[in-house]
């Protein structure tokens, strides 16, 4: 039998031990797919639908709503870090480059069917991006990089390239890859953006076939959990069919998080969502927030003038916290 495009034996004794569990564990390689309840994924988008545009028709028309995982992850910690980070000028560094050209060299790496090295493929990404001059890109920041610090950032997504290599199975072409796939939908002023790092295969029917992972450096945290499962939503709002799984992966450790995508989840993240819409209106808005203290209180931009911050501060500790990428 095929699945996936391929068949299940014809790579079975290529990939290592770590490739192996990868496969059949995290991608669940050759499992039979879940079928989705049409009419039940169909009311849950509708009441969606329905409850984003009746927020947008709240919203000054001639303004629009960001919603990312970024700034939902940010209205869930506080609505007021979210308004201090908003207002902060946004400037690129090595910490939130890193991710960019990562991804670009993954994209090399499975559009060229793994016929380039990681090496070469992380010099590379670097060059390319390099050559865009609008300053809305990253392409002027590393443009503008040392040769020391260049040489850094070609080892950083060589290391964490080969680990993608060692740790997962040769993604195929029958597998319909997508990297850095955007998803856009508006909801009148409400603009939801995704972008996937990595989904492969494609509904058949009714039957759910698409894997969505996020992929990470550094350490876990709670809301990358969340929004993977926002990725997940949002492929239903876009395709009508769910992902059957999404997950995270963290590059440095080899560990990953990984959620079945069923209603009960899809309902949860909608409900997630939405509440994460109304406190990003709030919060882009001149009305008073609501301040929720906690670790975030270390990095937030208006820690030093936020009362309930500072007594948390007080109480938990000022020790400094690299604030997340």
């Amino acid at each position: 039998m095929i699945r996936d495009g391929v068949t299940p034996g014809s790579y079975a004794s290529s990939v290592n031990p770590r490739q192996r569990e990868v496969r059949d564990d995290l991608l669940l390689y050759g499992h039979e797919r879940p079928t989705v309840d049409r009419e039940a994924t169909q009311t849950l988008r509708r009441r969606l639908v329905d409850e984003l545009t009746a927020l947008a028709a709240g919203v000054d028309g001639s303004d629009w709503i960001r919603v990312d995982k970024h700034r939902l992850s940010q209205a869930h910690t506080c609505a007021g870090y979210l308004r201090a980070r908003s207002s902060e000028e946004f400037g690129w560094s090595v910490a939130n480059v890193r991710g960019k050209v990562l991804h670009r060299a993954l994209e090399g790496l499975i559009m060229s069917a793994y016929r380039r090295t990681p090496l070469e493929l992380a010099h590379s990404a670097i060059d390319e991006l390099a050559e865009d001059d609008d300053e809305r890109t990253p392409g002027p920041f590393l443009a503008a990089l040392s040769q020391g610090e260049r040489q850094d950032l070609a080892r950083d997504i060589n290391d964490l390239l080969v680990k993608f290599v060692a740790d997962w199975p040769p993604v195929l072409a029958g597998w319909s890859p997508r990297i850095e796939s955007p998803v856009k939908l508006a909801f009148g002023s409400i603009h939801l953006q995704a972008q996937f790092d990595l989904s492969l295969g494609v509904p058949l029917g009714d039957e759910a076939r698409t894997f969505i992972v996020d992929f990470k450096s550094g350490w876990q945290q709670n809301d990358h959990r969340l929004e993977a499962r926002f990725y997940g939503l949002m492929e239903m709002l876009r395709s009508r069919v769910p992902p059957y799984r999404v997950a995270t992966y963290y590059l440095d450790s080899g560990e990953y998080t990984v959620d079945d995508v069923d209603e009960e989840l899809l309902r949860a993240t909608s409900d997630w969502l939405i509440e994460g819409v109304r406190r990003i209106i709030l919060a882009s808005s001149d009305d008073p927030v609501t301040y929720e203290p906690s670790a975030a209180c270390r990095w937030c931009p208006a820690r030093h003038d936020c009362t309930d911050g500072q007594e948390w501060l007080t109480t938990f500790g000022r020790h400094s916290t690299p604030a997340p990428a």
